[in-house]
């Protein structure tokens, strides 16, 4: 069957009229035609929980034993011992040097000889011998007034615990045993240093 031009024409244009599928836009970026990225999907196994661990027991550490603390007097003490005996080993052998001369200290030894051999006898003594026997008593006493009297000890003792209340401060074992053996040992060692204190 032959349809006119005109109807022919018409069914065109109508189909044509029809939307079609969407048309890319006029104009395209260079993103337009990058390939789309591969996506990778993550098959990496997941991490297991970590089992927790029970906390290992620490060590034994050996018991050290405690040292028996002293207190701030006995300490106070024992240091003002310590002082005390060495001041009675260094300021006689310093108070001989200062008073005497080297030749005075040589015949001081002798005189000494010459009072022991009188045993009891009247002893006559020279005008040098006199004066050096003179020189020596004033000696021996300072020697004899070194040692701290025991209110000297007192005076001492109370501020040093303040002190050291004050700073929290307590000698260590080792210097307690020093002071003490000091204390001990200095009556003993004057005699070394001092040969004049057995006059």
């Amino acid at each position: 069957m032959i349809f006119p031009k005109d109807l022919q024409e018409e069914d065109l244009l109508e189909k044509l009229k029809v939307a079609t599928q969407a048309k890319p836009p006029a104009t395209s970026t260079a993103d337009d035609f990058k390939p789309a990225e591969e996506t990778t999907a993550d098959f990496t196994p997941a991490a297991e929980p970590e089992q927790q661990k029970e906390p290992e027991p620490a060590p034994a550490q050996p018991s050290k034993p405690e040292t028996p603390a002293m207190s701030k007097a006995e300490q106070a003490d024992l240091l003002i011992g310590f002082t005390d005996g060495l001041q009675c080993l260094i300021l006689p052998w310093a108070y001989q040097q200062t008073i005497f001369t080297a030749s005075e200290r040589e015949q001081l030894k002798d005189l000494k000889r010459k009072i022991g051999n009188a045993a009891g006898q009247s002893l006559t003594l020279d005008a040098k011998e006199t004066n050096l026997f003179s020189k020596y008593s004033d000696y021996k006493e300072l020697a004899d007034n070194i040692p701290f009297a025991e209110s000297e000890i007192e005076m001492i003792k109370n501020p040093m615990i303040a002190v050291m209340e004050k700073y929290n401060w307590n000698a260590g074992p080792e210097g307690l045993f020093a002071g003490a053996l000091m204390t001990v040992m200095a009556p003993r060692l004057m005699p070394l240093f001092s040969k004049l204190t057995k006059f």
